[in-house]
């Protein structure tokens, strides 16, 4: 089975801190202000006709190829998949070791059945502590009621859709 690639977190937060990422802006439905994408292949730079401020992780992946290709590994495996693949395959694919998972250190919730994913994971592992900062609110404010305790979200503002930050508080 071809599994996904987390990363190890930052050593000062911990040594059982992990992190999973996906290509910037190309996973990123609702970036409007930060929206950047590093191009799969040659890793050129093109923003979206409102960035203000350019995506660092987009930034990150232009530079350097193999964090670009591992990014991108994990969209190509995720995206075409049911909620139940990819449930499957990110449980899989998760480190043993992992205490605490940062999503998205690039990249966002892509759509509402990989969003749907994350949650059946973190209820699976209520021991471990999943977060994620998101512009995806809409995906978020549909599921308000399924979200496990664990499984921390906070919205990000600069995306299509920031009035439902507002609105839902």
């Amino acid at each position: 089975m071809n599994k996904l690639k987390f990363q190890r977190g930052n050593a000062k937060l911990g040594k059982n801190i992990y992190t999973f990422s996906l290509p910037s802006g190309h996973s990123c439905p609702f970036a409007d202000e930060c929206l950047s994408k590093s191009d799969k292949e040659t890793g050129k730079l093109k923003d979206g006709p409102n960035t203000r401020f350019r995506c660092f992780s987009a930034t990150a992946e232009a530079v350097y190829t193999n964090t670009r290709k591992a990014r991108w590994h994990n969209f190509d495996l995720l995206r075409s998949l049911s909620k139940s693949d990819m449930t499957n395959l990110i449980d899989a694919s998760l480190p043993d070791k992992a205490e605490i998972v940062r999503l998205h250190v690039a990249g966002d919730f892509f759509n509402q059945k990989y969003f749907d994913a994350w949650i059946e994971i973190a209820k699976k592992y209520p021991g471990k502590l999943f977060y994620a900062y998101t512009k995806s609110v809409k995906y978020w404010i549909s599921r308000l009621d399924l979200v496990p305790g664990n499984l921390k979200l906070n919205a990000s503002r600069g995306g299509k859709t920031d009035h439902l930050i507002d609105s839902n508080g």
